[in-house]
């Protein structure tokens, strides 16, 4: 499933950085839901890519 970093944290060794989207098994998605450093992104939106303009 995928997760989106919604915080910063070091895990297993790695830097996550908020923002991130992550392919996650369950095992492992598991600490971080705990801490509140991700989420799951809904279905509807896994491998959708969107063009924003700031103009």
């Amino acid at each position: 499933m995928q997760y989106q970093m919604i915080q910063t944290v070091q895990h297993d060794g790695k830097m996550l950085n908020a923002g991130e989207v992550l392919d996650l098994t369950e095992r492992e998605s598991a600490p971080l839901l705990a801490s509140h450093a991700i989420q799951l992104v809904p279905q509807d939106f896994v491998g959708r890519t969107f063009k924003i303009s700031l103009e």
